[in-house]
């Protein structure tokens, strides 16, 4: 079994095969939307971000992916998975090929969005969160139901650059660490204290700068991640080490 609390620069699929059987509580992660596969991003002739782009460069095999999540979840437990609208249909079809159950479809609802360069097409305000589990040998499973406006599938919360996680710092507002798909912490956490419980293992194999680590950290819960980027890893684990520093808290802070 791969070590606990601890984030590993390397490729997802090479590391899930050191992860054990029926091992993890929770699978969360974002991995790449792949809408940065055939084309650069331009103004006029100016590229603003190019196809090859790092954090979304590599083809996703959705169907080895899920495998991969089917064989490691232990029953009763879930997996919940950021993607694009393209993407979630061959998430869902997966998932009930590996024979989990598919729950439900989350809109996460951002209050901004990056400007629409090509102005070709409606601006997203939203992403995707694909919700399963695994319910075999009649083991229901974990679902921590909070109160009932905390618990819709559509989900308000501020992105990464928000007064909302405090102050500017250094001209850096927010938790923002540069990560061009960052997830904030409290979506994260939101997400892990309901499908989760206390001192449970979460996998994050698309780890980017390590926010499921911090949410996990702050819940009380124990983290696998891999990230294969070096510059992201790096912002992580200075990330992960002040928030183990902290522990677990009530409230947010960054």
């Amino acid at each position: 079994m791969i070590p606990l609390n601890t984030i590993h620069c390397m490729d997802c699929l090479e590391g899930m095969k050191q992860i054990e059987n029926k091992s993890i509580d929770l699978v969360i992660t974002d991995p790449p939307y792949n809408v940065m596969i055939n084309d650069d991003i331009k103004i006029k002739d100016k590229v603003l971000v190019r196809r090859s782009a790092e954090f979304d460069n590599t083809k996703l095999d959705i169907p080895v992916i899920i495998s991969n999540f089917n064989r490691i979840l232990k029953d009763g437990r879930s997996l919940i998975i950021f993607c694009s609208d393209h993407q979630l249909g061959e998430y869902i079809n997966e998932i009930e090929k590996n024979g989990l159950y598919y729950s439900n479809t989350l809109v996460w609802v951002k209050n901004s969005a990056p400007p629409k360069f090509r102005k070709n097409s409606f601006i997203n305000l939203s992403e995707y969160i694909a919700f399963a589990h695994k319910e075999t040998n009649g083991i229901k499973y974990t679902f921590n139901f909070k109160e009932q406006g905390e618990m819709g599938n559509v989900l308000y919360f501020e992105p990464c650059v928000s007064f909302s996680y405090g102050k500017a710092v250094n001209g850096t507002v927010g938790e923002a660490t540069g990560h061009p798909t960052q997830k904030p912490s409290k979506l994260i956490q939101h997400l892990i204290e309901i499908t989760s419980n206390e001192g449970d293992v979460i996998l994050d194999p698309f780890m980017g700068s390590g926010t499921t680590a911090i949410a996990a950290i702050r819940s009380g819960r124990q983290f696998i991640g891999f990230e294969r980027e070096r510059s992201y890893f790096d912002a992580a684990q200075i990330r992960i080490k002040k928030a183990q520093e902290q522990g677990k808290i009530t409230g947010w802070f960054e």
